[in-house]
């Protein structure tokens, strides 16, 4: 499943998306984090430890529909700084993760291996575990780049 939006902190979101330039190298499913390639000017599916900031590449918004490897178009809805996701994660979910910065694992799975991370790829932080630890799911708030500890 991946990311599943919760709240969009205030915003009045499309929940359908806008359709943007995508790689037709790879087929999106819903609920992908999708990162924009800037030497090649569209989206593409997110890679381990995405982050806002990266310099060619960035972790952009979600996927809102399946999206076809030759189809050149995908349907988008941007990350918002305090949207509430639910999401998939790598272990099973705990309390003691609250407001813990997680990285992405891949497109569709945050890493919550139990400490803070402070690398600016740190953009979700846990708000709850949801359900069963053994569901490996959580509510996170995106806190995109802003508040990043950096040497």
């Amino acid at each position: 499943m991946a990311l599943i939006i919760k709240n969009s902190a205030g915003f009045v979101l499309d929940q359908a998306g806008i359709e943007l330039p995508a790689t037709v190298a790879t087929a999106f499913a819903v609920g992908d984090a999708l990162q924009r390639d800037t030497a090649n000017l569209y989206l593409e599916r997110a890679v381990a430890a995405a982050a806002p900031s990266d310099a060619d590449t960035g972790l952009f918004g979600i996927s809102m529909s399946i999206k076809a490897a030759a189809t050149a178009l995908a349907k988008v809805v941007p990350f918002i700084v305090g949207m509430l996701l639910e999401v998939d994660l790598a272990n099973n979910s705990s309390a003691s993760h609250t407001l813990q910065r997680m990285v992405l694992t891949d497109h569709d799975t945050v890493n919550n291996n139990g400490t803070d991370s402070t690398a600016n790829e740190g953009v979700f932080l846990q708000v709850a575990p949801i359900g069963a630890a053994a569901d490996k799911k959580a509510l996170v708030m995106f806190v995109g780049s802003q508040g990043q500890v950096n040497a």
